[in-house]
């Protein structure tokens, strides 16, 4: 996305800033006995003027949680933990 594109979607949406973002995990990792989702985001938030970055996140979420590891129980889908990553992240701006 080029500075032009930004400010033309200010422009055309009548915003004052864009978030842009990209994945740069989404998978289940298989451990020696057990599986597990991992994602990771970036996530950038942009004024719309100038294409100034205001605020910017990367975050990753995902292992096997403590009854994953000892008794083998399934967590979180991956799906799940997609939506807990970016909760996470968005979460940072507070």
């Amino acid at each position: 996305m080029t500075l032009d594109d930004i400010v033309t979607l200010g422009q055309n949406f009548k915003a004052d800033v864009v978030m842009k973002g990209s994945v740069g995990t989404f998978e289940i990792v298989k451990g020696v006995s057990v599986a597990y989702p991992e994602v990771s985001i970036v996530l950038r938030l942009i004024k719309t003027e100038n294409g100034e970055t205001i605020w910017s996140v990367a975050h990753t979420a995902g292992g096997p949680d403590f009854w994953t590891r000892h008794f083998g129980t399934e967590g979180l889908t991956l799906d799940e933990m997609a939506q807990k990553v970016v909760k996470e992240a968005i979460n940072s701006l507070k």
